[in-house]
Parts: C-alpha cells; sequence; structure tokens
C-alpha cells in the first residue's frame, strides 16, 4: 500500500515519489537489523570464548542472465567451532571475513534458545545505531510525503484562484 502511495505521487512529482521510495526502503532494511539488534542487546547474554577451529568454505552460484549468459558469484564463509563458558554457542558462522583465528579469544553476543546467529559483542554494540537509522528515514519518508501532498493542495488552490480570477475578468 505504501509503494502504491508514493509511486502514485510521482505522476505529479518524480522526484519526491523516488526519494520517498528510497527512504522508505532504507527505513524498512534499517528497522529489520535494529530487530535483530534490539532482541539480542535486551534478551541475549555475552559469552567469552575461544576459537577451537575455523573452516573456510567457498560458496560458487551460477546465474543465468537474461541475455544467455551465464554470471558467476562467490562468497566465503568461516565456520567457526567455539568453546564458550556460560552455555554460550558451540559454532558460528561470518562472512564475508572470520571473527578470530584458533586459540583467540571473543566476546560473543547471543540468544539463549539459539533463535538468533550469534555476533560479535562490538557488533552488536555498533549495529544499536541502525535503529535511529531506521526512525530518522521513517520520518524524512513521512515528511516527503506531508510536504508533497501540501505543495500540490497548494498548487491547486492557486490554479482555482486563477480560474476565477480569469472568468471574472471576462
Amino acid at each position: 500500500m505504501w509503494l502504491f502511495v508514493f509511486l502514485s505521487s510521482a505522476v505529479h512529482g518524480v522526484g519526491v515519489g523516488i526519494a520517498a521510495f528510497f527512504s522508505l526502503a532504507i527505513a524498512v532494511v534499517s528497522a529489520g537489523t535494529a530487530t535483530t539488534i534490539t532482541y539480542l542487546t535486551e534478551h541475549g547474554r555475552t559469552a567469552s570464548c575461544r576459537v577451537l577451529d575455523v573452516d573456510r568454505r567457498v560458496e560458487v552460484n551460477r546465474y543465468l542472465n537474461g541475455d544467455g549468459t551465464y554470471s558467476i558469484e562467490t562468497s566465503t564463509h568461516y565456520d567457526h567451532r567455539l568453546e564458550c563458558g556460560e552455555g554460550g554457542p558451540s559454532t558460528m558462522t561470518k562472512p564475508p571475513r572470520g571473527v578470530g583465528g584458533i586459540g583467540d579469544h571473543i566476546e560473543l553476543a547471543f540468544e539463549p534458545s539459539d533463535r538468533l546467529a550469534p555476533e560479535l559483542a562490538g557488533d552488536v554494540a555498533e549495529q544499536a545505531v541502525k535503529k535511529w537509522t531506521a526512525v530518522v528515514f521513517l520520518v524524512l519518508t513521512i515528511l516527503m510525503r506531508v510536504v508533497h501532498v501540501l505543495v500540490l493542495q497548494a498548487q491547486e488552490i492557486r490554479a482555482e484562484r486563477d480560474r476565477h480570477a480569469a472568468a471574472r475578468r471576462r
């Protein structure tokens, strides 16, 4: 529904419609990340873990393009086997970089019932800003839409006033 509202506004102002669409997209993506981070912050625990083993895994995907050619995409994942106290996780997979070598100690934030993948404790603190990014872009989206509607209404009132003035002059 929101997408329709913003794209329909593009009839009168393509720039406003496109800007609002991208602003809303950024807000939604940030909100999705912020939800996970907020849950880990509020319900998760932290554990100090030692990396026992790291397996590097490369995945190769081939995609058929519309012109009949193929694209190849590779992604590297690092599967870590961990020894954590305090009931922490025993494994963790992180792309695109590893979180530590064998024998390294790392701090993890994890959800005790394993509903969410564990994250580095430092990453959780850094990503808390995503919540505010979501709020700012949502407010920006709403403000763009409100201002756009007000401008359109002012233009319609002005046009109506001009039509009445022209009719009186005749």
